[in-house]
């Protein structure tokens, strides 16, 4: 079973890569005659993640590797939830006060987000 775990958590991590890499992509500018620009700009391939993640680009396992995405984020949200307490105590220093205090209250909000739930009501 942990060794089932373990595989859908790298497969979670390798659809966040490539979702990451699908949303921000370097989109050829036609010049002319079907032909691209050596530049282009920056944005979504919504074709190359369809490629990536429907099931007739993917051969059928796309959804479960979206699957797999989800199952990551629970873990880590629950991971989260675990280490609440350690991490309502850390101090975070950054060196700036400003960061300092912006960093205690990301972590604050995210802290508040993972004990969301069934299990923490």
């Amino acid at each position: 079973m942990e060794k089932r775990a373990f595989y859908r958590v790298v497969s979670g991590l390798h659809t966040s890569i490539n979702i990451h890499l699908c949303a921000k992509y370097l989109l050829p500018e036609p010049v002319g005659f079907g032909i691209a620009s050596p530049g282009g700009t920056w944005g979504p391939n919504r074709a190359e993640f369809h490629r990536r993640f429907s099931p007739e680009g993917s051969g059928g396992e796309g959804p479960q590797w979206l699957k797999n995405l989800y199952f990551l984020y629970l873990l880590e949200l629950r991971a989260l939830a675990k280490a609440s307490d350690i991490l309502n105590k850390a101090d975070f220093y950054t060196g700036r006060e400003q960061e300092d205090t912006d960093l205690r209250q990301a972590v604050q909000e995210l802290l508040e987000v993972s004990h969301l739930g069934p299990e923490s009501e």
